[in-house]
C-alpha cells in the first residue's frame, strides 16, 4: 500500500497467494485418493474409495478453512495505514 496498491488490491495478493498452494495440494490429495483408492477401500465402511460426494465435501472443507485463514490476516493487512506503518 506504501507503494500505491489499493487495500483491496492487497486482500486480493495475500488471498489468492495463500490458496494457490491448497488448491493444488487438494488436487495432488484428490488424485492420491484415487490412485490410493483399492488399498483404502479395505478400511471403508458405507462409501467407496472414490466416493465423488465423499471427496467433494472433504476438498470443500478445506478449502473453506484455508480461504478463512487467508482472508482474516489479508483484511487486517489491507486495514493498515502505510504512513504510521512507515512512520514507525
Amino acid at each position: 500500500m506504501a507503494v500505491g496498491a489499493s487495500g483491496d488490491q492487497v486482500l486480493r495478493l495475500v488471498v489468492v497467494r495463500g490458496l494457490l498452494p491448497v488448491v493444488v495440494g487438494i488436487g495432488v490429495g484428490l488424485v492420491g485418493a484415487a490412485a490410493l483408492s483399492g488399498l483404502l477401500e479395505a478400511y471403508l465402511w458405507g462409501v467407496t474409495g472414490t466416493d465423488a460426494k465423499t471427496l467433494g465435501i472433504a476438498a470443500v472443507g478445506i478449502l473453506s478453512v484455508a480461504a478463512l485463514a487467508c482472508w482474516l490476516p489479508a483484511r487486517e493487512a489491507a486495514g493498515v495505514d502505510p504512513v504510521a506503518t512507515l512512520a514507525s
